[in-house]
């Protein structure tokens, strides 16, 4: 298949791209800068590599037409730009405007598990539904592999602190996922026509809270520290935790404490009969990731 790719240089993109390429799909990457990006990518000369800027819609006239399918992992929850959200949905406006004049069959993007009707992951899921594309969506939690962000976070915090205070809601359940199973997700929905115009949540084998996730780690990791829970639940105190215990930024630590204080659980296991893959449990997904 002609396969779209936005976000290629993202954490998830980084390491789908090889999985794409192994099996066979003609991609054809979209960035910002061709130069950094054959600097940093040893897969550069398989791939057909086009330069232009979501923000700007006259840059991405020389998008080819005829792929059968587009990935948009171009979003970040590392910008700090006080303006992120109007700036997200703006390149997916731009994005899916462009795709309007392809042939393209399926646009896939990876989210995260909602726990309200509202919010700024909702948002970009429907302004990407609008298009007239059949869209695949799957909503993920905490993405376990090597450099995670959620996995950087626990070894900061267990790195950093003698003593680990957490707030209230890290005794909330989330529902843990290992990179491997997201990208083998990713893969299987791509041409498949039961994923066309749906949204999946996608989670492994495990529902634990966050203060089993982090207990796991340290004794992994055969660190020994106390970990107490503060009668605290407040976000925004929260967010300043965070971001002063890690090296995540203060707007990231807002927008990843608004979607962890009410837990990230799936609200359904849908994908597991239509893309059938071998989950990790967390405990295997923490090993691979840390060793």
């Amino acid at each position: 298949m002609k396969v779209l790719f936005s976000g290629v240089n993202g954490y998830i993109g980084t390491h789908l791209l090889p999985l794409l390429i192994e099996k066979g799909h003609e991609i054809f990457c979209f960035v910002r800068n061709k130069k950094r990006f054959h600097e940093k990518n040893k897969f550069s000369d398989q791939l057909h590599i086009i330069e232009g800027d979501l923000l700007k819609a006259g840059s991405l006239a020389n998008l080819p037409t005829d792929i059968d399918a587009a990935y948009y992992l171009a979003h970040s929850t590392g910008a700090i730009h006080e303006d992120f959200h109007h700036m997200e949905n703006l390149c997916a406006h731009n994005f899916i405007s462009i795709l309007k004049n392809t042939s393209c069959q399926q646009l896939i993007f990876l989210s995260s598990l909602v726990n309200s009707d509202t919010g700024p992951a909702l948002n970009l899921e429907n302004r990407l539904k609008s298009s007239s594309i059949p869209h695949t969506i799957l909503r993920t939690g905490p993405i376990i592999g090597t450099e995670s962000t959620s996995v950087e976070i626990i070894r900061t915090l267990a790195k950093k602190a003698p003593v680990i205070i957490t707030p209230q809601w890290f005794n909330n359940n989330c529902q843990p996922i290992a990179l491997q199973n997201v990208l083998q997700y990713l893969e299987g929905v791509l041409g498949n026509k039961k994923t066309f115009n749906q949204q999946f949540d996608i989670g492994g084998p495990d529902i634990l809270s966050y203060k089993q996730i982090l207990l796991t780690y340290l004794q992994l990791a055969k660190l020994h520290r106390p970990v107490i829970c503060a009668p605290v639940s407040a976000t925004q105190l929260s967010a300043y935790w965070l971001f002063g215990l890690t090296d995540i930024s203060l707007s990231s630590a807002k927008k990843l404490i608004s979607s962890m204080k009410n837990g990230l659980v799936c609200a359904d296991n849908r994908i597991r009969e239509i893309v059938k893959v071998p989950l990790l449990s967390y405990d295997e997904a923490l090993k691979q990731a840390i060793n």
